[in-house]
């Protein structure tokens, strides 16, 4: 993505964004900086290139606890991940993950919190979504959910050298989580790439769609403006009320992730569910290094906190009775 349709697309979210608004002069020179370093990170990449360690992708609708997930794999597993330090440099990850701030992420990570503004994580060493890496190897699309003809034309070789070589760095399987970029793929990513796993983290969908709705408020101040993954069909769903616009995104994604699971192996997928997390935070962390290929440190897991469990209905009965039937009749 050249530097115009960069600011372009930045710019278009940050005329609607009401919370955390972009500083577009700060991102332009950070996008004129990673494109100075991309020669000397092709290189490094080569050097530190991992072939044999995994690559576990969270994925989920969202407002599902994919955020929590990711925070309490990177906080207590030795995985490596991209940190928010790292993730200012999206065109040059390698040289982010072996900068010092990145590097001692790899060791005492006591610091990483368990909370989170709309998946975005507070510190310099909590984990970051890498959304504008994936917007440059994969472009700007209407929807999340590319045709196989724009899967095809995507440099996948490119990312999966990147996403090796951040392994590498740390010595460690990477852990990922970008549900907008891989929900709707995880069935190409695996036929393509042994080494992926995946790690669902689903929700009860009445709670999920609660809270989209809410997220929507808090970004844009309006529940009518769309936020977070696009179903390809998302334009069709234009004039339709916010409850029904929600309650079809989550029932789609969810969807999309059943139909890949089923194809997949036991050893290369995991279903995590929100409560069962929250009630039993180490039984899921076990179940997740398992799949990573880590043996999950005694101490780490011995210092887990409780977590609180937020299914509760805090809109109107009327509403709850709306979004269960939309729910039920989602094909």
């Amino acid at each position: 993505m050249n530097a115009i349709a960069f600011l372009r697309s930045l710019g278009r979210d940050n005329r609607a964004r009401r919370e955390r608004r972009r500083n577009l002069a700060m991102d332009l020179g950070l996008y004129l900086g990673n494109r100075l370093l991309q020669p000397l990170d092709s290189l490094a990449a080569r050097w530190y290139s991992s072939h044999e360690r995994p690559v576990v992708f969270i994925v989920g609708a969202p407002r599902s606890g994919t955020t929590l997930a990711y925070q309490l794999a990177v906080r207590h597993l030795p995985l490596a991940y991209v940190d928010n330090v790292t993730a200012r440099f999206w065109m040059a990850p390698t040289l982010g993950a072996l900068l010092p701030l990145g590097r001692w992420s790899a060791t005492d990570r006591s610091s990483i919190a368990l909370d989170s503004v709309l998946g975005s994580s507070p510190g310099l060493r909590g984990p970051h979504e890498f959304s504008y890496f994936w917007q440059h190897w994969l472009g700007e699309h209407p929807t999340d959910e590319l045709t196989p003809d724009e899967l095809e034309r995507a440099d996948w070789a490119g990312i999966d050298r990147k996403l090796r070589a951040i392994a590498g760095v740390f010595r460690a399987p990477l852990v990922v989580k970008s549900i907008n970029f891989v929900d709707y793929h995880v069935g190409w990513l695996a036929d393509r790439q042994p080494r992926y796993r995946f790690a669902w983290m689903d929700r009860e969908p009445l709670y999920a769609v609660q809270s989209i709705l809410e997220s929507r408020r808090l970004r844009y101040g309006s529940e009518s403006t769309w936020w977070s993954v696009r179903p390809r069909d998302v334009e069709l769903w234009r004039d339709a009320s916010p409850m029904e616009q929600v309650c079809h995104q989550v029932s789609h994604v969810r969807r999309a992730l059943e139909a890949a699971f089923e194809s997949l192996p036991e050893t290369r997928r995991l279903v995590l569910r929100y409560a069962d997390l929250v009630a039993d935070p180490r039984s899921g962390l076990e179940r997740l290094a398992r799949l990573a290929g880590v043996e999950p440190p005694e101490a780490a897991l011995s210092a887990l906190p409780a977590l609180e469990n937020r299914d509760r209905w805090r809109r109107s009965e009327d509403e709850r009775r709306m979004a269960m039937r939309l729910l039920e009749a989602s094909p």
